[in-house]
């Protein structure tokens, strides 16, 4: 089989972390899909939860628009380490794994070689790039890949629910802290330009519960 070299096109590790200068190039380039976020996470609970917060602050005339997103990493699922709960009859388990692997096994050993031979025959002779790597079959199609980043081994071991009741309380009180402290230096930060934020701060219940409402103001 002759292996294809792509021609003109560099391989190499993709970039984890990018410098300054990297970064405005890529925002200067592409605008509308590259913005700047200031990113921070902190971690707490037993198993350990993770809360990231993004910000993204953008000034459009006398618009000042303030993004906050949070994502939370959620803890290990139980079944990861307490295999009593992925199967709790161990025993029982072992026996039906035993007995239907002795019955399966001689019909894999004597059909699964016909099998696989007749069906890697078919697929040389009618797939013109049987042999050839997936990256290599889209060189020769012309076809450009973008696999993007695979999730972590963390985010696939994550549980889609709490463990305990005191993780959504510890989650509660982070949440409100950071909060706190966001808003605190919005207003802080108006405060230095000379804009008034007594209705801001007046208002910093309804904020945490509804978000900023504007009514009839500029």
């Amino acid at each position: 089989m002759r292996r294809l070299e792509p021609v003109g096109i560099p391989i190499s590790a993709p970039k984890v972390v990018l410098t300054r200068s990297q970064g405005e190039e890529i925002v200067a380039r592409n605008p509308n899909k590259a913005r700047r976020y200031l990113w921070f996470a902190i971690a707490f609970s037993e198993p350990e939860l993770v809360l990231s917060y993004f910000l993204r602050v953008r000034e459009r005339g006398h618009i000042l628009f303030l993004e906050h997103v949070r994502h939370l990493l959620g803890p290990i699922d139980e079944t990861t380490y307490d295999p009593d709960l992925v199967h709790p009859d161990v025993d029982g388990f072992r026996r039906r794994t035993f007995l239907s692997g002795a019955l399966r096994g001689p019909f894999d050993l004597i059909f699964q070689p016909l099998i696989w031979s007749w069906v890697l025959s078919f697929a040389k002779r009618w797939t013109p790039s049987y042999g050839a790597s997936t990256y290599e079959s889209a060189q020769m199609h012309g076809i450009k890949l973008d696999r993007g980043a695979a999730p972590s081994v963390r985010r696939h071991l994550m549980s889609s629910s709490f463990n305990h009741y005191f993780q959504k309380v510890d989650l509660d009180d982070v949440v409100k802290s950071l909060d706190k402290i966001v808003l605190e230096v919005l207003a802080s930060s108006l405060e230095e330009c000379g804009i008034d934020v007594t209705d801001l701060r007046n208002k910093e219940m309804t904020i945490y519960n509804a978000g900023i409402l504007v009514h009839g103001g500029t």
